[in-house]
C-alpha cells in the first residue's frame, strides 16, 4: 500500500458520489456504468467523454496534482514548509525542456483495450502512408487516426 492510498480512496469515493456511483468498485467500472446509462438515455448519440467519470488512471496523476497544490496552498506562510517534488505528484519533465508537463496517464497505460486498438488502427509504415487498399483503415472506409502505426510515427517525430 502506497503513502497515498487515502488519499486515492477518498478523493476517489468523492467522484463516484458526484456521479451517484458510490457502489462502484472503481472509477473504470462506474466509467463504463455511466456510459451505459446516458446511451439508453439517448441511443441516437454517444455520450461525449468530457461527461464520463475520469479513467482510474488518469484519476492518480489529477488527485496527486492536486494534493500537491493543496499542500503548497496550506503551508505556504510556513518558515520551512515541506519540499514537494512535482514529478512525485503527477508532472514530467521532458529531457530538453525546461517545463513541466501534467501526465495525463502513465506511459506504460495503454490509451485503449487491445481489442478496440486492433478496429481502429492499420499498420502501415513510412514507405506504405496510408494510402492504398491494403491500409486496413483505408479498406473500411476510415480515416487514419492517430493510434495508427504511420501517424503515431509523425506524431512522435513532431514531438
Amino acid at each position: 500500500m502506497d503513502q497515498y492510498s487515502k488519499l486515492f480512496a477518498e478523493a476517489r469515493a468523492f467522484i463516484l458520489a458526484c456521479y451517484t456511483m458510490s457502489d462502484c468498485a472503481s472509477l473504470n467500472v462506474a466509467r463504463v456504468q455511466v456510459w451505459k446509462n446516458q446511451m439508453k438515455r439517448n441511443s441516437m448519440e454517444p455520450p461525449k467523454l468530457c461527461s464520463l467519470p475520469s479513467t482510474e488512471a488518469a484519476f492518480r496523476g489529477n488527485a496527486l496534482r492536486a494534493h500537491m497544490a493543496v499542500a503548497i496552498w496550506r503551508d505556504c506562510l510556513r518558515r520551512d514548509p515541506p519540499v514537494l517534488h512535482p514529478t512525485d505528484h503527477g508532472w514530467y519533465h521532458p529531457e530538453g525542456s525546461t517545463m513541466l508537463f501534467p501526465m495525463s496517464v502513465p506511459q506504460s497505460t495503454p490509451l485503449a483495450p487491445a481489442d478496440l486498438l486492433k478496429l481502429i488502427k492499420c499498420s502501415c509504415f513510412i514507405d506504405n502512408p496510408c494510402s492504398s487498399k491494403r491500409c486496413s483503415c483505408k479498406a473500411n472506409g476510415l480515416g487514419c487516426t492517430l493510434f495508427c502505426h504511420f501517424k503515431g510515427e509523425q506524431i512522435i517525430a513532431a514531438t
